[in-house]
């Protein structure tokens, strides 16, 4: 309990802003969005083992490529940016199409580079070698996406370093905001905007071999974040303040801690 239930802590600095892990065994990759770095640590002690700075992919005048998503896939470390830069005073925010790196997750050298067909990138999956992208797009003045080919969900084709819009957003109504896949399956949140400072959003399931896509009823804000396992697909239905869960049929609502915080982040062990 308490302080006691901290099994190691380490810090990568003010502002360091880190956003995703990617875990390897006894060892892990963490995204670290501010500073413009990727950092391997050990999950038993947490001490850093490499660090690969990012900087260079970062768009005029930004020091970091704003990485959304990073995945490891057979010995391969993939990452994902989305490469925006914002003026502070306006918070008029520039988007130039996003790219993926892939990088030996054993020593950290750069493989290859390959840059994607839309822009603002929001999540990766790599399923039997495929490499899948979800784009989110620029935002309309709703603050939501519109319901067109700017955006929707990519495959990309590493060794020939090329991607293709594969479902456009005009099929999915819209910007992706979150993907999760598991046995060619995705589940994607499009987001339509915000309404009293709530996320408006709308679940898809899509089939990434026949293109077939489904509306999942139920569900309005999936800002609190997805996670899949055998299946069951998990919500973190910031609209129920709750995590949901999704079978294919039926809905289930997990009782939340007394006194809990609307779901931000979900991660299965």
């Amino acid at each position: 309990e308490g302080e006691k239930a901290v099994v190691w802590a380490v810090s990568f600095g003010d502002d360091a802003n880190p956003t995703d892990m990617a875990f390897d065994g006894d060892q892990a990759w963490v995204a670290l969005q501010n500073a413009d770095s990727l950092v391997k640590i050990s999950t038993k002690d947490g001490k850093v083992k490499k660090s690969i700075k990012t900087g260079k992919f970062a768009y005029e005048g930004e020091t970091s490529p704003y990485v959304a998503d990073i995945e490891l896939d057979n010995g391969n470390l993939y990452v994902l940016m989305q490469r925006y830069t914002m003026d502070l005073s306006t918070w008029e925010t520039t988007y130039p199409r996003g790219l993926l790196a892939v990088y030996d997750a054993s020593n950290g050298d750069l493989i290859d580079t390959i840059q994607l067909k839309t822009k603002n990138p929001s999540s990766l999956a790599v399923v039997d070698g495929q490499v899948f992208v979800a784009t989110h797009g620029v935002y309309n003045e709703a603050s939501g996406t519109d319901a067109d080919s700017k955006r929707g969900i990519e495959k990309v084709n590493v060794s020939k370093k090329k991607s293709e819009l594969l479902i456009s957003g005009e099929d999915l109504g819209g910007g992706v905001a979150s993907m999760v896949v598991e046995d060619g399956i995705a589940y994607v949140s499009i987001n339509l905007g915000y309404e009293n400072y709530a996320a408006k959003q709308s679940l898809k399931k899509v089939d990434l071999s026949s293109k077939e896509i489904t509306d999942v009823e139920g569900f309005t804000d999936m800002s609190g974040s997805m996670a899949i396992d055998d299946g069951l697909l998990y919500v973190g239905d910031r609209g129920a303040s709750a995590v949901v869960t999704w079978n294919g049929k039926k809905k289930n609502t997990i009782k939340q801690p007394k006194g809990a915080l609307p779901p931000y982040n979900i991660a299965l062990f």
